[in-house]
């Protein structure tokens, strides 16, 4: 149930409040629910394909530059994995360009630790 709930907030987090800080820049079209989860599913895998990329041509060394950056990596790679599903599929997800999808990336970094605290 608690993973419901956060797939839930996750989405009305892309759907909502990413439009909203964005200015529209990044956004579901036509507001579609399956759009939306479409697109978070899409945004996962290719954030995970990024990161396993990344880990094994740097053997590992990402992990604690990640570290020691505050996060900055995480927030750029999670923004090259919004500027990528928009730019593979732009029926399921809008995005204007790579500001647009690194601020994305901290609206929903920021969104998911307000939900991992709350649940």
């Amino acid at each position: 149930m608690e993973a419901l709930l956060k797939l839930f907030l996750m989405l009305v987090t892309l759907i909502v409040l990413v439009p909203a800080f964005t200015q529209h820049a990044v956004h579901v079209p036509r507001n579609g629910l399956f759009r939306g989860i479409a697109a978070l599913i899409g945004i996962g895998v290719v954030n995970w394909f990024i990161w396993s990329g990344a880990a094994l041509l740097s053997l590992g060394l990402i992990i604690p530059l990640n570290f020691m950056t505050l996060g900055i990596i995480g927030i750029l790679f999670n923004g090259l994995a919004f500027l990528a599903i928009g730019r593979m599929f732009p029926s399921v997800l809008y995005v204007r360009g790579f500001e647009a999808a690194v601020l994305a990336a901290v609206v929903t970094t920021l969104a998911s630790f307000v939900i991992e605290r709350l649940l």
